[in-house]
């Protein structure tokens, strides 16, 4: 009897001491640490990640500037390149000039050209005259005057209406009106001033 008292002993003490283990909550525990490493190795293996883009595109960076930091024999400098745009920005206010010149001259050339147009009319019309038409003053007139630069326009009664004065040098035409208000001599003296400085 002895002995089985001896035997219980020892199972009541392994019972005693399986009641103070929680089995469940050691198994959440350690599911808990075993949780929080594999985070902590995910957490890990992206830094690592992100560290190797970063190192990579830090690589490309200076790749790049060791590329721009030596420029190609051919390449200019900045200064030639400055001095290239300024030079071509001059040849374009050059050919713009030269092109607002040559418009001008072809203005000049078409009111010269229209004017010679109108003379060649006129010449035109008094060839198809009649050759028995004899020459009377006022054509002698207009003979003159039109060589001095001076047209003189003639009504239908054959009176002079109006002179145009042609000016080479200002490149312009002017219109006087002669009508009755003043004498043929303040006309013909008015029109000489203005023909000198044409001429």
């Amino acid at each position: 009897m002895s002995t089985v008292n001896a035997m219980q002993e020892p199972l009541k003490l392994i019972r005693a001491c399986m009641g103070l283990f929680n089995a469940s909550e050691d198994l959440e525990t350690i599911a808990k640490v075993n949780k929080a490493v594999i985070e902590a190795e995910e957490i890990r293996t992206r830094e690592q990640e992100e560290s190797r883009n970063t190192l990579r595109a830090l690589s490309r960076q200076l790749e790049l500037a060791k590329g721009n930091a030596t420029r190609p024999p051919d390449h200019p400098d900045e200064n030639a390149h400055t001095q290239k745009i300024n030079t071509l920005d001059l040849q374009k206010f050059s050919l713009a000039k030269n092109i607002r010149e040559m418009e001008g001259e072809m203005v000049s050339l078409e009111a010269q050209i229209s004017s010679l147009r109108e003379e060649s009319e006129q010449i035109d019309r008094e060839q198809e005259a009649p050759d028995n038409l004899e020459l009377d003053d006022k054509v002698i007139r207009l003979h003159i005057y039109r060589a001095l630069g001076v047209e003189l326009q003639i009504t239908e009664e054959s009176n002079f209406a109006e002179a145009k004065i042609a000016s080479t040098a200002q490149n312009d035409v002017k219109t006087v009106s002669l009508d009755d208000k003043y004498s043929r001599f303040f006309y013909v003296n008015y029109l000489w001033d203005m023909i000198e400085p044409t001429h």
